[in-house]
């Protein structure tokens, strides 16, 4: 197979915004070992499939997608403007619209959803995703079956420091602003933590 073959089976609703997504799934695909890696797997089972996968921006402005239903229905470089990831070692990194689609795009042809309890289909859509009321909640898998999937990709790609987890993508002005850290700098003075969870950091005041 082929990178043609894997672009014609991507269609874009608005043409204005084809060149870039284009670009974006040529980026990861090719970035990912042949044969091998997640995303080439991913994007050639559409061809294997004869499945195409469509992206339309939507009206509400986010990134959203269908859970193997091989749809992006909502997508918006301006809400993702200042969104940064933490890593593991707590580093704190510009979260791309391009990385944010590819969140969407496993959502869209593999199935998997945010959380990680595997639900009818084995794939993990069972139960609630994020935060638990309860923080001592036993074996609750916070980082979610895809971004567990967004960390193989990202990692094949050579992007570093993947998030931690589901809850670890705030926007940079909250950090700066509430706890006065800054890109590149780390929460946990570069030591590797085995959990980043970010609670609803309240809404800044602007006065």
């Amino acid at each position: 197979m082929s990178l043609a073959e894997v672009l014609s089976h991507i269609k874009v609703a608005n043409p204005d915004d084809a060149g870039e997504i284009e670009r974006i799934v040529t980026y990861f695909y090719e970035s990912s070992p042949a044969k091998k890696g997640f995303a080439y797997q991913l994007f050639e089972s559409l061809v294997v499939e004869n499945r195409d996968l469509t992206f339309s921006r939507g009206a509400g402005g986010k990134m959203e997608s269908t859970v193997h239903g091989y749809e992006i229905t909502e997508y918006s470089k301006s809400f993702m403007e200042n969104k940064v990831k933490i890593s593991s070692n707590g580093v704190i990194s510009e979260y791309t619209f391009a990385q944010a689609l590819m969140h969407e795009i496993i959502h869209a042809v593999t199935g998997a959803n945010d959380d990680g309890t595997p639900g009818a289909d084995g794939i993990g859509n069972g139960g609630d995703y994020g935060m638990p009321a309860n923080l001592t909640t036993p074996k609750y898998n916070y980082v979610g079956l895809t971004v567990a999937l967004e960390q193989q990709i990202f990692a094949e790609a050579g992007i570093p420091n993947a998030r931690a987890s589901y809850h670890s993508t705030p926007y940079l002005n909250e950090l700066e602003n509430q706890l006065g850290v800054h890109m590149g700098e780390s929460l946990t003075a570069g030591k590797e933590v085995g959990l980043v969870l970010l609670d609803d950091i309240a809404p800044l005041d602007t006065k």
